[in-house]
């Protein structure tokens, strides 16, 4: 009777044992199929991504602007404002360096498209070339010493507004620095320092002299408004 015993006890310990074992192979086969599973979505993905077409989509709503070589056109951009335009689209939008060429010209429009056309041939090797012979067409001939001459000696005319004053000096500016970026640093400051040196009532640069020197953060755009609200409260009407 206690074999017996012995012998059921032995046997529901082999049963015991058998179903921890079925249990622990089972686990294994569900994580097996877990990693084979994920396995075959990171390969399916890398192989979609190498399938991947190199086109560049253009989203509707993103105005880039156009160049005719026309500079009396509305809103028609120098051609070293649209060239540094487009450089700023490769970098945000990351336009490979094999579809540069076709992307730029599809935003070269009557004479300037006939320039680049007759004056390479087809033959441009990369973006570059199109954008020389563009520089060389219509980009400033006036030497660079002139240029900075003409931004210097800038003063504000008879009658004319602090605003178109001060916007003329940034159009001098920008001119420069779109041919050197690095001839003038500190951009803003130098700004500041011919808006006021330029102003035609001595009140006026007086006060705007002793404002740069007390709020050094001030901008030029917001030096600019200061002069224009000084000069409306004196009544200063040929200023504003």
């Amino acid at each position: 009777m206690a074999e017996l015993h012995e012998l059921k006890r032995q046997f529901e310990e082999m049963q015991r044992r058998f179903g921890e074992q079925t249990g622990m192979l089972e686990q294994a086969r569900a994580e097996q199929r877990e990693a084979l599973s994920l396995a075959k979505t990171v390969i399916e993905q890398q192989a979609a991504a190498q399938r991947a077409p190199s086109t560049v989509y253009i989203p509707r709503d993103r105005k880039l602007p156009e160049f005719s070589g026309c500079r009396t056109k509305p809103g028609e951009l120098s051609v070293e404002e649209w060239i540094s335009s487009m450089k700023s689209t490769f970098k945000v939008m990351k336009i490979p360096e094999e579809d540069r060429i076709e992307f730029v010209k599809q935003y070269l429009k009557d004479e300037a498209k006939m320039t680049v056309k007759f004056m390479l041939n087809g033959k441009e090797r990369s973006v570059d070339e199109i954008f020389d012979a563009l520089d060389k067409t219509y980009g400033d001939k006036l030497p660079i010493g002139s240029r900075l001459k003409e931004f210097y000696d800038r003063k504000q005319m008879p009658r004319e507004t602090i605003s178109s004053y001060a916007y003329d000096l940034q159009e001098k500016l920008s001119i420069i620095q779109s041919r050197e970026p690095s001839r003038v640093p500190d951009v803003d400051s130098v700004l500041k320092e011919q808006l006021v040196l330029g102003l035609k009532d001595d009140s006026l640069r007086r006060e705007m002299k002793r404002r740069v020197k007390a709020e050094r953060d001030l901008t030029f755009i917001q030096l600019m408004q200061e002069a224009i609200t000084w000069s409306e409260e004196r009544g200063s009407a040929s200023f504003k």
